[in-house]
């Protein structure tokens, strides 16, 4: 996040000196030393190992347990419908494989770029929801992990500022509901019909969403 955008803070109660999480934030100057660049690169590149690992057997064992056997195809036009002025959606493909609830709690509970070290700019909000949708395609072929942008505000109302996550469309008997999913916690919560959705205190407002 940057100018107006703000850090949300997470786990507010949760002692999270220990572990590469991203409240620890490591701004990004030119005067950074190598050794500093390195640690953070490591950050990285050990915490996307792990969820390479995760997803892979996670993926092997849906497969096993018929998950998506559960699935729906939807053309985005029928999609769309679904959405109704709670946001504005942009489709790139044709169609859309929608998945039950329990394959996207599966995934939120092996979701580890959570602990993927929060950078202002270079690697932050936007850039876990990219890469939470990105996984989500490669690792188990599931087009429908779209990028929301929105807004995100306290209980009071107040405007803490722009935000980018996740929302998605999940098989419901014969209906589709929609859910919210912050990959910097690996929470999620169903979506209301004005696009908003609330976690841990928190108001999530859908304004775009994009779908590859």
């Amino acid at each position: 996040m940057d100018a107006e955008k703000v850090k949300i803070p997470l786990f507010p109660n949760r002692d999270v000196s220990d572990i590469p999480h991203p409240n620890k934030v490591m701004p990004v100057t030119a005067g950074r030393g190598a050794g500093q660049l390195a640690a953070v690169l490591e950050n990285h590149d050990v915490w996307m190992v792990l969820q390479s690992i995760t997803y892979s057997k996670l993926a092997l064992r849906l497969l096993a347990t018929g998950v998506y056997s559960k699935a729906s195809v939807v053309t985005y036009s029928n999609l769309a419908e679904t959405i109704g002025d709670a946001f504005a959606p942009t489709f790139f493909d044709e169609n859309y494989l929608v998945m039950p609830k329990e394959f996207w709690q599966l995934v939120c509970s092996e979701d580890l770029i959570k602990y993927i070290m929060y950078i202002a700019d270079l690697f932050d909000c936007d850039d876990y929801a990219k890469l939470f949708s990105a996984l989500i395609a490669a690792f188990f072929l599931v087009n429908t992990a779209g990028i929301a942008y929105g807004r995100v505000y306290d209980q009071n109302g107040n405007l803490l500022g722009l935000h980018a996550f996740n929302v998605v469309p999940v098989l419901d008997g014969n209906a589709i509901v929609w859910y919210v999913i912050e990959p910097q916690t690996g929470q999620m919560a169903q979506m209301k019909d004005d696009g908003t959705a609330i976690m841990d205190g928190y108001v999530y407002a859908i304004k775009l969403a994009t779908f590859g």
